[in-house]
């Protein structure tokens, strides 16, 4: 490098891009000088400044990525207690992975991330991930059940940012009545048990109503949903940017109102509950006919009732007066749970009678909360009753990443659950949570949830293990001392399945707990094997946001959650979208050689180039990037002069400045703009 004396004449020439001159690109561009430039014998030259302005994301050449889903339910361990060829039909008909072309170009973060969520949600609409038959028939008479992968790639942008990643989207039924999208169904299952029991179901558009046929002083009157409530939710239903598919949800309407006088107080009494069929086939088998369910006493309640044993129960007790125009005198709710609720795991879910029952060999019931609802405004009509099912990653206490356990990336993750009122008579008619499990340390462990990925997968254990029943959290419904006068509606679920009414079937949305991106190589086993693979992926890497964000790792990759979002986005399936770090070459018609090795095979043992600068990457800290464009200002730290060399005066016209990538010796032509300032530096003239 050559060095500035004392006695040196310095001369300045500003070059700036003009898009109206000639041919101009912010990339290739010359300066018509209105005096020619003479360059003394022995001149030096460097870039003291400049400015390049540039889309944030370029892609240097068609590249492959692939989206893998790490850890999809059912999973290895449930798909073998199950031991039914349901589950194998299930399990292998779930894709593992997406594979989207990207072609090369260069994008504003916004263009790009609409450009990747067209490609990867086209794909993820299509046959293979959507419509999958299943050689599964769950309803007698009824069509197969039918599999789809119900995530769809999202972005969004804010405080000059843009998030990426996939997101769990419920199927709408129809695009007309969005309540068809939740609605729980109840129909009887090629399960050997009884759905309904003395209960009355009317369909009334896209609500049900339900009403017990007779008053009788038990709870021989029942119905049961096969809806598993939707696990991997992490988001509540009171969350502000939640979606209702961010949320494990179930809810109800409910109608206290009396008709006519009654001739002596009445006590009417409706227990809402989540139980699976699994366990519900314990008294509802229609082999021996449905008798009452089995009951467990509260003791730690008032009155201390007998509710129906399930695993989470809401037991609503009302009274009424005798009067001529009959009056509600009481109304409570009693939260409670299966004393042995939190013992549940994976292997109780097998072929034993006496394994499955042990869970109900319990003559008491744990009361977690008893709430006055007459104190929450409730009155007799159209009252609304919500349950929520949510996760919590609990970090290891060794801090060490997920566990890998055959196959699935998983947190140590614990579920908790929320009850919440509405009231049609409240001011805004928000949610009031009456009771939040977290809050008394009582958890429900994973699998009592993720085994509704089970759906008539498991083996009805009354019957020999000739039919298959289901695992989960489905809402349930138990009615005794109801009249016609009680009635329930519009029951909705969040599930893993949808009843398709008009076509006879299941839809089954597959889980997914764990997501990668992975940009690959032509030798990628997921790659498309008719496009070429990308060379070089750390660009790719570094805009998905692999190389920069908080991650957890899984063989090395960035290990998303789909289903977190929007609680905890840094941890979420919703990554940061980031910008490429390339460099550039500066480089002007001057007699100056400098020899650049690039990543072109015809290049790769050094090419001469006329190049003055290096620039540092386009992007050090993308921790707060712009939307449309970058603005990269080029300022060296320390000046470095190049000799041109010339033994003679160089006379110029014009000066022409190309900038190119680094690593290809293309043109950059993501450069939307630039300008540069050399300083010519030659001895002064001695007299």
């Amino acid at each position: 490098m050559a060095s500035v004396s004392g006695t040196s004449e310095i001369h300045s020439v500003i070059l700036n891009m003009n898009q109206n001159y000639s041919n101009n690109t912010g990339s290739s561009f010359s300066q018509i000088v209105n005096k020619q430039i003479e360059l003394k014998p022995n001149t030096l030259v460097a870039l003291y400044t400049g400015n390049l302005i540039r889309k944030p994301i370029v892609i240097e050449e068609d590249m492959i990525l692939d989206i893998i889903f790490e850890s999809v339910f059912p999973t290895f361990e449930q798909a073998t207690v199950a031991t039914t060829s349901q589950s194998t039909d299930i399990q292998s008909s779930v894709p593992q992975a997406l594979s989207v072309n990207i072609v090369k170009g260069y994008y504003s973060k916004m263009t790009f991330a609409r450009y990747l969520c067209d490609l990867a949600n086209a794909s993820l609409s299509n046959p293979g991930y959507e419509g999958i038959g299943t050689n599964v028939f769950p309803k007698s008479g009824g069509a197969e059940m039918v599999l789809r992968v119900p995530y769809r790639l999202h972005f969004e942008a804010k405080d000059g940012n843009v998030w990426l990643g996939l997101r769990y989207t419920p199927l709408t039924v129809d695009s007309n009545v969005n309540d068809y999208t939740w609605r729980s169904s109840f129909e009887d299952l090629d399960d050997n048990c009884n759905t309904s029991n003395g209960v009355t179901v009317v369909e009334n558009g896209s609500r049900l109503i339900m009403e017990s046929a007779s008053k009788i002083d038990s709870y021989e009157h029942f119905t049961l949903s096969n809806n598993p409530i939707k696990p991997l939710c992490y988001s509540h239903l009171t969350d502000k940017d939640a979606l209702p598919g961010d949320c494990g949800w179930s809810s109800f309407n409910y109608n206290l109102d009396p008709i006519g006088a009654l001739a002596s107080p009445q006590l009417i009494e409706m227990t809402y509950a989540l139980d699976s069929t699994y366990f519900s086939s314990r008294y509802c088998d229609i082999l021996y006919g449905p008798p009452a369910p089995p009951t467990i006493r509260l003791v730690d309640a008032n009155e201390k009732p007998f509710v129906p044993n399930v695993l989470i129960g809401a037991y609503v007790a009302t009274n009424y007066s005798n009067a001529v125009a009959a009056e509600i005198t009481s109304h409570t709710v009693t939260f409670y749970i299966n004393s042995n609720l939190r013992s549940i795991s994976t292997t109780d879910y097998n072929t034993a009678i006496t394994d499955r029952n042990r869970i109900f060999d319990t003559n008491v019931g744990y009361t977690c909360a008893e709430i006055d609802l007459l104190e929450y405004d409730i009155r007799s009509l159209y009252n609304y009753m919500a349950f929520e099912c949510y996760a919590v990653d609990i970090p290891s206490y060794d801090g060490t990443n997920p566990n890998v356990d055959n196959g699935e990336a998983e947190a140590n993750r614990e579920y908790y659950f929320r009850w919440y009122i509405k009231s049609p008579y409240s001011n805004d008619g928000s949610l009031t949570c009456l009771y939040d499990s977290k809050h008394q340390g009582i958890n429900i462990p994973k699998s009592v949830v993720e085994t509704g990925y089970m759906f008539q997968a498991l083996p009805n254990v009354d019957d020999g293990g000739n039919h298959e029943v289901s695992g989960g959290l489905c809402p349930q419904f138990f009615f005794k001392n109801c009249s016609t006068d009680f009635k329930v509606s519009n029951p909705k679920v969040n599930t893993i399945v949808n009843y398709q009414n008009q076509d006879d079937y299941f839809n089954y949305n597959a889980g997914i707990s764990a997501i990668s991106f992975n940009p690959t190589d032509e030798n990628s086993a997921q790659g498309v094997a008719t496009v070429p693979g990308s060379k070089n992926v750390s660009s790719l890497e570094n805009i998905l946001g692999i190389a920069q964000n908080r991650v957890k790792s899984l063989d090395e990759q960035t290990l998303l959650y789909p289903n977190m979002y929007p609680s905890n986005k840094d941890m979420s399936g919703i990554t940061q979208l980031g910008s490429d770090m390339m460099r550039y070459n500066i480089e002007v018609n001057l007699p100056i050689k400098a020899y650049n090795t690039t990543e072109e095979s015809a290049n790769d043992i050094g090419q001469q180039r006329t190049i003055v600068y290096n620039t540092n990457m386009a992007v050090e800290n993308d921790n707060n990037p712009t939307l449309g464009l970058i603005n990269k200002s080029l300022e060296p730290n320390n000046i470095k002069y190049l000799s041109l060399n010339n033994p003679e005066p160089l006379k110029l016209n014009t000066l022409d400045i190309k900038i190119r990538r680094a690593k290809t010796n293309e043109l950059a032509d993501e450069i939307t703009d630039a300008s540069v300032e050399l300083l010519f530096v030659s001895e002064e003239t001695k007299k």
